[in-house]
């Protein structure tokens, strides 16, 4: 499980210089210096070294350490943090830094110079600080050769004429195994490959790595991802749900590298990681935070000046501030709270006239328009228009699914009587997908029925069930046979009411009316029953020639009948269908014919900036040669080739007869 957050305090410790760090730390010393200074940290795990920064709101000075826990190996330097936010008079100051549990002097600051003539002799020669920063107010402590017994509470006191103030600071439990991943947050969008980043110490060489495992950390317990053992992959232990998804990078187990490769990202996936390795008795974890990415696009000239730029997105009904760019700088200070700590630029893309718009934890309060305006000296000269959705397609809008979606209904208050009726129905009668596909069918339930004694089925039009939520869990093993490893609900959205069924790989067997019922056992009363009817698209062929049947599973075929392929294989011969027979036929009798190519149509004009991008003009007609899974699309029209934004097209939905020929 992830680490408790610990409290962030306002100040920060003074920066040392690149120059004074080097001259003072060898190179394994410098790593952990440049740790402290970036807020990096490792794992809170038993086996580590872990240094942590304890505030104490009595005193007078207030510090600030590492954001988290340092590693580091026994025999390597670590550094104790202890600095002011304002240099102190030097007269009559005085620094001790000092066991807690033993009182023991580590070292000691006194008129005006360091006095290691009065620390313990255990320390003599390890303990030190860094002379030349203490006038900027950093009594930070490097404590080098680092032993197991160093482990413990040391108190850093600081005493001026003005006021006094103290930093306690842990370290706990020095061991060699130490696994580092990545200290900040991962962001993908649902189809694209994302790396999830996990190395051990190199000194340990994979021959005496016994165990490394991939886990997804779940409410209902931790779900395996990959595992490595015995100096190989079990690729076959993965769970169904990341099976033929994830793979490490083989060509770097042996640096010590066993970072997570993990394919077409699914909403689902989105949550908390943990790489754990066992080695030499030892174990060591590092957790890592998958979350989904959502980019607003907005580019900006870079003929435009810099000076007097102004750059607002806003949601453009309630005209929120959701980020803000002025006077040369992000101003975050001026966003609406909502948006806090969620809506950012990309900082170094900025200076590119990129000021598109990331947007983290995405809510179903996100859904809606936003309005991106540039101005130039208070002259307003571009606006950009952008449709976020957070569900299914509402009003022709594409977005991923599995998330959660604002479909807006209002009626006057002077409606809202008790006798008040309002029902939600789906107005489409069939949901139209490709084989070999994945297709969500939607189910949601009130959140407050939850508590109760719910009971949910998912059955096809025969009564065959394809998933089954009872007593508070997910039974897959009452499903059919045939949904086995194919029928999944999205299990994080299960709190929020959401029963939507995801099925995976589909097959032209499962076309077909399907039913979600949600039963409350408590009361004996059925909740809701919502049906979707699933019509899949099929691949089709033409007879070139007739072919006549000589065992009764082979299909008869007639020239220039089309016939609808059920399933291709190989050894020559495929399955399929025509006016309601269905049988096997010859690959060399029939020819194959391509659907239409995808389409979008222009939304907005939108002017390239780089010569691999496509010019658009609203209204435009462009065909779809390339599905990224991120916000650019590869398109064609008129001859000409490039990339282009989603979020200035609208991608056409094809007819189903809509084929044509090779």
């Amino acid at each position: 499980m992830p680490r408790k957050k610990r409290v962030s305090l306002k100040r920060t410790c003074p920066q040392r210089s690149e120059t004074d760090a080097m001259d003072l730390l060898n190179e394994e010393q410098a790593n952990a210096a440049q740790q402290i200074d970036q807020g990096s940290h490792g794992k809170d795990d038993d086996n580590d070294l872990s240094v942590v920064a304890v505030a104490n709101p009595e005193t007078g000075f207030l510090v600030k350490g590492p954001s988290g826990p340092l590693v580091a190996p026994l025999g390597s330097s670590v550094i104790l943090p202890c600095c002011v936010d304002e240099p102190l008079l030097m007269e009559g100051l005085e620094v001790q830094w000092k066991r807690t549990d033993s009182d023991t002097l580590v070292h000691l600051y006194q008129d005006g110079e360091s006095r290691p003539e009065s620390q313990h002799q255990d320390y003599h020669d390890r303990a030190h600080f860094f002379t030349d920063q203490i006038q900027h107010g950093n009594f930070s402590l490097r404590l080098d050769n680092l032993r197991a017994e160093d482990e413990g509470k040391y108190t850093c006191k600081v005493y001026s004429q003005q006021d006094s103030g103290e930093r306690v600071v842990e370290i706990r439990n020095a061991e060699r195994l130490v696994v580092s991943g990545s200290d900040k947050s991962i962001s993908a969008s649902v189809g694209e490959d994302v790396t999830l980043n996990c190395s051990v110490d190199s000194h340990i060489t994979p021959e005496h790595i016994e165990e490394v495992s991939w886990k997804k950390t779940d409410e209902d317990g931790d779900i395996l991802v990959l595992l490595y053992q015995n100096n190989e992959t079990l690729s076959d232990s993965a769970h169904v749900r990341y099976r033929n998804r994830v793979e490490f990078f083989t060509a770097e187990i042996f640096k010590g590298n066993f970072s997570l490769r993990l394919k077409s990202v699914r909403t689902d996936d989105k949550g908390v990681y943990m790489c754990q390795v066992f080695a030499g008795g030892l174990s060591a974890n590092a957790t890592i935070v998958l979350e989904r990415l959502v980019v607003l696009p907005c580019y900006v000239g870079t003929s435009l000046p810099k000076e007097g730029l102004k750059v607002e997105w806003r949601k453009t009904d309630s005209e929120t501030l959701v980020h803000l760019y002025q006077d040369g700088e992000s101003r975050p200070e001026n966003q609406h709270q909502d948006y806090h700590d969620r809506a950012h630029f990309f900082t170094e893309s900025m200076k590119h006239g990129n000021f598109s718009l990331h947007l983290d934890k995405m809510k179903a309060e996100d859904a809606g328009k936003y309005t991106c305006k540039v101005y130039s000296n208070q002259t307003s000269v571009f606006s950009a228009y952008v449709n976020v959705a957070v569900g299914f397609r509402v009003r022709g809008e594409f977005v991923p699914l599995g998330d959660s979606v604002v479909m807006p209904c209002s009626v006057g208050k002077s409606l809202l009587t008790e006798g008040l009726k309002v029902e939600w129905r789906r107005a489409d009668s069939e949901t139209l997908v490709h084989l070999h596909q994945i297709v969500i069918l939607p189910c949601y339930v009130d959140k407050s029925l939850l508590k109760k004694n719910l009971k949910v089925e998912w059955r096809t039009d025969s009564g065959s069930l394809v998933h089954l939520y009872h007593d508070s869990e997910i039974r897959p093993e009452k499903q059919l046979q045939d949904y086995h490893d194919r029928a999944h609900f999205f299990t994080e959205e299960i709190q929020h009411g959401n029963f939507s069924l995801c099925l995976d790989n589909l097959r032209a067997e499962d076309e077909g009316q399907y039913t979600c019922t949600i039963t409350n056992q408590q009361d004996s009363v059925e909740v809701l029953s919502t049906k979707t009817n699933l019509a899949s698209r099929l691949d089709k062929c033409v007879a070139l020639c007739d072919f006549t049947p000589e065992d009764d599973d082979e299909l008869k075929l007639l020239k220039g009948e089309t016939i609808e392929i059920l399933k291709k294989s190989e050894g020559g011969w495929w399955k399929g269908k025509k006016n309601n027979q269905t049988g096997f036929f010859p690959t060399s009798y029939v020819k194959e014919i391509e659907p239409s190519k995808d389409k979008c149509v222009a939304l907005y004009d939108f002017t390239p900036e780089d010569d691999d991008e496509l010019k658009l003009l609203k209204g435009e007609t462009i065909e779809i040669l390339e599905k990224s899974g991120g916000e650019w699309w590869k398109g064609k029209k008129n001859n000409q080739t490039g990339v282009f934004p989603t979020s200035y097209v609208k991608e056409i939905e094809p007819s189903k007869a809509d084929f044509n020929a090779k």
